[in-house]
């Protein structure tokens, strides 16, 4: 097959699922050059790491990783390899990346690129599947691994917007919990796919895994776009309706108000992160 339409199918259908990220990000949206090299950077990095890892551990333990069943045993092992290998390389890989990163500006922020590294982990996978299954092959990949990569990777990256914004607390302590959950389902993902291959049941679970990532990523975006210090506070995200700052819920549309993220300075009523001490804008005492 053509591998310059094998490139543009890829592209194009990490394009729609980038596209589903970026719509979230409306108060402050990220840079989308910056976005694309997180993207580009963090999936070329965490898949050529993984990869290495995971044929490392395939050659030493003689398990393949194919799609001809497995057994359970083997199923069980390598689908747990695989899935603590992943999830911990794409989520090293995402704080070493944003980490320092000046536009990592608002809790969004970090699950968008962690999303982001998830979405270019699935591009290059879905490239090398593509190549060697043909189209076909990526379309059920669309709607299947990018979703569960995508999905994953916004279960630690909102531990990485906890750190940041709300108790600057180490990012190892703090994401482990995190990590273990999004590589034990993760794992649980693959058993289906290395223990039934070649049969029905592995789409459905796919697809039904999916459906649920899609629900986690679509809550944890839609609640972290109400956290912004760019809007005055009391300002609605969704509909700009100005409330008192006692209001919880939008008086104009009832969404959620009320900011775990942040305070409100008692002086001039600017949104503060939690982790300081004193308001950036009026240097007043801040009380959490």
């Amino acid at each position: 097959m053509d591998l310059l339409i094998i490139l543009l199918s890829v592209v194009v259908s990490g394009g729609i699922w980038l596209r589903f990220l970026y719509q979230y990000d409306r108060v402050e949206p990220e840079p989308i050059l910056v976005l694309l090299r997180i993207v580009v950077i963090g999936g070329l990095v965490s898949t050529f790491i993984a990869g290495t890892i995971n044929s490392l551990f395939s050659s030493l333990s003689g398990i393949p990783i194919s799609s001809e069943s497995l057994s359970f045993k083997k199923s069980l092992i390598l689908s747990t390899f695989v899935g603590f290998n992943e999830e911990i390389v794409k989520a090293v890989v995402t704080v070493w990346l944003v980490k320092n990163l000046k536009d990592l500006d608002e809790p969004i922020d970090a699950v968008i690129y962690a999303t982001a590294v998830g979405l270019g982990f699935s591009v290059f996978e879905n490239f090398q599947y593509t190549t060697e299954h043909g189209l076909f092959n990526l379309v059920l990949r669309s709607f299947t691994a990018m979703p569960l990569h995508i999905g994953l990777a916004a279960i630690w990256g909102y531990k990485i917007s906890e750190v940041k914004f709300l108790h600057g607390k180490d990012y190892v302590e703090s994401m482990k919990p995190a990590v273990i959950l999004a590589a034990g389902l993760h794992a649980l993902y693959d058993f289906f796919q290395f223990y039934i291959a070649n049969n029905i049941l592995p789409l459905i679970i796919s697809i039904t895994f999916s459906f649920f990532m899609i629900q986690i990523i679509r809550k944890k975006l839609d609640y972290l776009a109400t956290q912004s210090p760019f809007l005055k506070a009391g300002t609605c995200t969704y509909c700009g309706t100005i409330n008192s700052l006692e209001n919880k819920k939008c008086k104009k549309c009832g969404k959620n108000l009320i900011q775990e993220f942040y305070t409100i300075c008692n002086d001039c009523f600017a949104k503060v992160p939690r982790t300081e001490t004193k308001c950036p804008d009026c240097n007043g005492n801040i009380k959490n």
